[in-house]
């Protein structure tokens, strides 16, 4: 007795369906070190002017422990970039970019203003230009590809002081679903 003819067809086909719609799902790109447990590793960072900003590397207060600090004082920027591989370019997939950032004023009783402005290839957005001080996720779906990601604490001239905390970045290529709906026996049609 042949051992296929016991078991309908589906028990043969379905692993074989699973296993190829889970493996070309996603890509995980090439973020290096997006959890800041290794310092600044990975990482370029700027600050100008030097002497009032700066990017620092604590090793407790992130979501959960190591994280990004952009601060200064005064007017410029404190800017932390990367560039990385999310996937293969080209076809139809998307690079979902997110991280978790918070913004705060250091010094309370002082009025002025900064902001969080993101780059990705160098089109840039402002991300929030106001207190948030609690962990927020900030999320972009760009085309697969090399990428480089700039996040830089902006900060106007005055007596000002803020800071800017980042964590938990991470990049995931995938490919875009077919809005096309099929039924179960539309697809085992497809392999009989």
């Amino acid at each position: 007795m042949n051992i296929r003819s016991r078991f309908p067809v589906w028990y043969w086909v379905l692993p074989v369906i699973l296993s190829v719609v889970l493996m070309a799902g996603t890509a995980f790109a090439d973020v290096i070190n997006g959890s800041f447990d290794d310092g600044g590793t990975g990482w370029s960072t700027s600050a100008d002017p030097s002497d009032l900003l700066a990017v620092t590397f604590p090793t407790v207060g992130g979501d959960p422990d190591s994280y990004a600090l952009l601060s200064g004082n005064g007017g410029g920027t404190a800017r932390l970039s990367q560039s990385f591989l999310c996937g293969d370019p080209g076809g139809d997939t998307e690079c979902t970019i997110t991280f978790q950032y918070k913004l705060f004023d250091l010094l309370l009783s002082e009025p002025g203003t900064a902001r969080i402005a993101v780059a990705i290839d160098g089109f840039q957005t402002v991300l929030v230009d106001h207190s948030q001080p609690n962990w927020t996720t900030a999320t972009f779906v760009v085309p697969c590809g090399q990428h480089t990601l700039e996040i830089t604490l902006v900060i106007d001239p005055g007596d000002n002081s803020w800071g800017a905390s980042i964590d938990n970045v991470h990049a995931l290529c995938a490919g875009t679903v077919d809005d096309q709906a099929r039924s179960w026996g539309g697809v085992k049609g497809m392999y009989r």
